[in-house]
């Protein structure tokens, strides 16, 4: 894959590419470069297993695996008894984490338990239903932060990524969400 090679947009180690990723971060380089902006592509292609592993990550960092102590030593398919339904153990971890703007698809397709607010669509209200990740399919991929010292935010990168995408000059990209709670940047591509 050509964008291992990149200089500018970085693409770390454990990231899965596919061609449709890996078409649009080589795309993206030479924006990348004539920003003088270097960046990562923290995630690509992701299984279940490792969107439970980001959704367990996550919950334990905000402290909710003390609302919900099953997670701990759990796997993507424990489940655990809540109000009287048997769920799997990240249903009610993934629906807290939406209510707390920590935006992530689940494993596989699931209903919100609990209402949340999304920053584009307004209130979702528990019940609704929401698809898995778009990176199960290898469409998709993350940009992060810079880094753990310097910069912390996704402004610079947001800005590189808005000026290529209104360039209409990389056709694999369809669309990006700025995830600032997750500091990034998700990316959609054109499936190849």
């Amino acid at each position: 894959m050509k964008s291992k090679l990149n200089k500018w947009l970085i693409v770390k180690e454990d990231v899965v590419l596919t061609k449709s990723i890996d078409e649009v971060i080589s795309d993206l380089e030479d924006w990348y470069k004539r920003h003088a902006c270097r960046s990562y592509v923290t995630s690509g292609r992701r299984t279940p297993e490792k969107q439970f592993y980001i959704i367990k990550s996550a919950a334990m960092k905000r402290g909710i695996d003390k609302e919900f102590p099953g997670l701990i030593g759990s796997t993507l398919n424990t489940i655990t008894v809540l109000a009287g339904r048997v769920v799997p153990v990240w249903l009610p971890v993934w629906s807290r984490l939406l209510t707390v703007r920590y935006l992530v698809n689940p494993p596989q397709e699931a209903r919100c338990m609990f209402d949340y607010v999304h920053p584009s669509k307004g209130k979702i209200k528990a019940g609704t239903l929401i698809m898995p990740s778009p990176h199960f399919k290898g469409t998709a991929f993350d940009i992060g932060g810079r880094g753990e010292s310097e910069d912390k935010t996704i402004t610079d990168e947001l800005a590189v990524l808005k000026d290529a995408f209104d360039s209409k000059t990389i056709p694999g990209l369809l669309s990006y969400t700025i995830e600032r709670e997750n500091n990034a940047l998700h990316c959609d591509c054109k499936k190849l």
